[in-house]
């Protein structure tokens, strides 16, 4: 800091419009400070958008008059008052390590305290990277992918849930809620279970939308696949177009449609199916309609689902699970005959009560056990 008689810096000085009153720089007539801090922002900023943070720092600047003396800023700790431009007659080579000037800038809009740093950059995840990690032990592997995940997500808490089988990583969890970038799972070139999602119910999405790591990877092997709750879409699921073995697909709360799904065509031996929350329509659901070993369905909340849809599934046999409130589902008919244990409808007594009153095998319905829902449909 150079000439503080610069009009810049005239909130400083002693301009009449611009004079920095004793109360506002912490100190007294008799030139006492207060002994305290004072919160960045509490006083206007000069020109320069800068808050002194008046009451606790000091600071030795050059003064452009001589070069022999210099001039004090702001008020300090010790029990000294002092004004900018007041010249203290010290040698250059004096130094106050206890003593400086602190600024905040506050860029625009409403102040804030936090600090926010520039993302560090890291280096990109390379092949040579996948080779040598993958030449350790696999839970060393882990550990490694571990650090990796954590230096390039600020905030991830580094949990990786795993399992291996036959001394490969078979199974790995990730909680995307903090997590952006996935390269160093490219490791894993055996996985059987692959889980991205982001916390369940959270009202925010995980920030998770880029899959391109995964490309080139062997995923053949996936039986089960949860993207619930990111915001990955149709074009991050084109990555697992070959895997034929999936009986476990989680989309829930994703951005995906009904051209995502074709990708899962193939995907025959699916068991569990979550579509909830979704804007997945009809024309989607077609993809499923081979899958006839489904146990578990779910399209709660996907409002362009119709009863053309659910048609699709009509010769599930196994199937014990049923999430169908909150879309356009009106005909459930179809269900006779189904062995399930668990339904959720938008129930019309008049529409859907004899329908199922005859599906014995009902323990939960809309939430509640079964005798519970229809003691209270006949208090109603």
């Amino acid at each position: 800091m150079a000439d503080k008689g610069d009009s810049a810096f005239d909130f400083y000085l002693t301009k009449p419009t611009n004079t920095l009153l004793s109360e506002q720089a912490n100190i007294i007539k008799l030139g006492i400070g207060l002994n305290r801090t004072c919160r960045v922002g509490s006083y206007q900023a000069n020109k320069l958008g800068l808050h002194d943070m008046h009451g606790n720092v000091w600071e030795w600047c050059e003064d452009v008059v001589n070069t022999t003396s210099r001039v004090h800023l702001g008020d300090a700790w010790p029990h000294e008052g002092c004004r900018a431009n007041s010249r203290y007659w010290s040698p250059q080579s004096n130094r106050e390590f206890d003593l400086g000037l602190r600024l905040a800038r506050v860029p625009s809009g409403a102040l804030s305290l936090e600090t926010k740093m520039p993302p560090v950059a890291v280096a990109p995840f390379t092949d040579a990277d996948v080779q040598r990690i993958a030449a350790r032990p696999a839970e060393q592997q882990v550990e490694e992918v571990r650090k990796e995940l954590m230096q390039r997500n600020p905030g991830f808490d580094g949990k990786v849930g795993h399992k291996i089988e036959d001394g490969v990583v078979a199974e790995l969890r990730i909680v995307t809620d903090k997590v952006t970038d996935i390269a160093p799972i490219r490791v894993f070139s055996a996985l059987q279970m692959l889980d991205l999602s982001g916390t369940a119910h959270r009202e925010e999405k995980g920030p998770l939308t880029d899959l391109t790591p995964l490309a080139g990877m062997n995923l053949a092997g996936l039986t089960k696949l949860d993207l619930s709750g990111t915001e990955v879409g149709d074009a991050g699921l084109v990555h697992f177009k070959g895997c034929k073995k999936l009986t476990a697909l989680q989309l829930r709360g994703t951005p995906v449609t009904d051209a995502g799904l074709a990708h899962f065509e193939d995907c025959k031996e699916l068991q569990v199916l979550n579509l909830g929350w979704t804007r997945v329509g009809d024309a989607g659901l077609a993809h499923f309609k081979d899958c006839k070993n489904l146990k578990g369905l779910a399209l709660n909340w996907a409002a362009e689902v119709t009863d053309a849809g659910l048609a699709h599934f009509k010769g599930c046999s196994d199937l014990t699970t049923l999430l169908v409130d909150h879309t356009k589902v009106t005909d459930l008919s179809l269900l006779r005959g189904m062995p399930l244990k668990e339904l959720s409808c938008d129930f019309r007594p008049e529409r859907d009560a004899e329908i199922l009153r005859s599906i014995r095998t009902l323990e939960t319905i809309n939430g509640k056990p079964a005798a519970e829902f229809w003691k209270e449909f006949q208090k109603e």
